[in-house]
């Protein structure tokens, strides 16, 4: 914990740049509130606050399940399928850490020539998804590979 990284200061001692006083009475004692603004300092860049993670992407065998956190209230997904031709047709299903289940969507082709664009709003989740997939058509060679992408 690093300490000294933004100077400290008392209610005794208002800014009076930053600062809003408001003076009220209150059983015939006048008392002053003073309400300042305290910025949030990050250590390092490499622990900043991030609302969520735009530009991950999860990468998942077939009948696996792929997980992804921190994609906040409003993610948005590009989903595809590699490893397979563009006979084969997976459908996507979708389950928020609120348990919120979302789906099947698709069909995608198994070979990556086409994707899912699948935006969301949610309420009652931690940020938490997990992704599942399923041939919905066409064969299953056993080497289909799922990726999820968030880019918003």
């Amino acid at each position: 914990m690093a300490l000294g990284c933004a100077t400290t200061a008392f209610a005794a001692e208002p800014n009076t740049e930053t600062s809003t006083e408001v003076t009220s009475e209150a059983d015939n004692n006048e008392f002053t509130i003073v309400e300042q603004e305290i910025p949030v300092v990050v250590e390092s860049d490499d622990y900043g606050i991030v609302p969520m993670k735009q530009g991950d992407t999860v990468t998942f065998p077939l009948g696996s399940v792929g997980y992804m956190s921190n994609c906040g209230f409003t993610p948005k997904f590009k989903c595809w399928v590699t490893g397979g031709s563009s006979d084969t047709k997976v459908m996507f299903e979708f389950v928020t850490g609120g348990s919120q289940k979302y789906g099947p969507f698709g069909p995608v082709n198994g070979d990556g020539s086409n994707y899912l664009d699948k935006p969301f709003v949610v309420f009652n989740s931690t940020g938490a998804w997990q992704f599942k997939a399923y041939v919905s058509s066409g064969p299953n060679n056993g080497n289909l590979v799922c990726h999820v992408q968030q880019y918003y």
